[in-house]
């Protein structure tokens, strides 16, 4: 199974990641389960240290919601980096996975290299991730 991203989205959201480095940067991805054809950016609003977690502004998360309940995007996921990790989810992600079959992608920084992994929370049971793969969509 594979996944298809918008045109740009990637290197957009890459560079999110590389500006906030040291922090984790995170953004809601819309689409459906099989394309990312958006995204969202949201303020890390983590309580914890931002330089190894983070927190969708829950507010963001509401509207999105509503909007999508009102015809808008759906959400299909969503996207945040590991400064200095790896392009994988951490044991506090796969915890915090509640969604079935939302798309996980995953953007680890390194100086200002740049590796994103993706991944789908199981339909069965959304703390479990498995590694997707994914393409760019074309013309």
């Amino acid at each position: 199974m594979s996944v298809t991203l918008a045109p740009g989205l990637l290197d957009a959201l890459e560079a999110l990641a590389l500006e906030a480095a040291p922090h984790e940067a995170c953004a809601m991805l819309l689409g459906t389960r099989d394309h990312i054809a958006g995204y969202v950016p949201s303020r890390n609003v983590t309580d914890a240290d931002p330089a190894r977690n983070f927190e969708i502004d829950p507010a963001l998360l509401l509207r999105l919601h509503r909007e999508a309940r009102e015809g808008g995007p759906a959400i299909a996921g969503v996207w945040h980096s590991h400064p200095n990790g790896r392009p994988e989810p951490s044991d506090e992600d796969r915890a915090r996975s509640v969604e079935p079959g939302w798309i996980w992608l995953i953007t680890a920084v390194t100086g200002e290299e740049t590796v994103t992994g993706c991944w789908r929370a199981d339909d069965n049971d959304a703390h479990r991730l498995a590694a997707v793969s994914y393409s760019i969509e074309t013309g």
